[in-house]
């Protein structure tokens, strides 16, 4: 359909340091070692033989809809089981007691077939500390 091509137009594949593919949907780029394909006729792009229906821009949104500000993110693609996901990690910078800074690390996985958030996790201190952070 016409709305599935608008979204894959802007889609760039670029081959990484050595099996790494990247992948990348405006600002947001995944890395993978998994086999990348695409079909000319359809626009659809296939990861292990199943059509990925999620790019990784989507997949960061739907992971993380908070505001807070993003320091790094790591986006990789990857196969758990029968299933192609997300495995994204993000840095989040937050000032505890409005003076001290820190930093954490928040993991989210993201299924390339639906977009559904499957995990979220951090660390337990980082739960604790952010009930006083801003």
């Amino acid at each position: 359909d016409n709305d599935n091509d608008k979204d894959t137009d802007d889609v760039e594949l670029a081959s990484g340091s050595g099996r790494m593919m990247m992948l990348k949907k405006g600002e947001v780029e995944a890395e993978t070692e998994l086999p990348i394909s695409v079909d000319l006729k359809t626009n659809e792009l296939s990861v292990n033989g199943k059509t990925v229906t999620v790019l990784p821009d989507q997949a960061v949104r739907n992971a993380f809809a908070s505001g807070s500000a993003v320091a790094k993110t790591k986006i990789e693609l990857k196969s758990r089981g029968q299933e192609t996901v997300y495995e994204i990690t993000r840095e989040e910078k937050k000032k505890l007691f409005g003076f001290f800074d820190f930093t954490f690390d928040k993991s989210s996985v993201v299924s390339a077939d639906t977009g559904e958030v499957l995990e979220n996790t951090q660390a337990w201190w980082s739960n604790l500390l952010e009930n006083f952070a801003r």
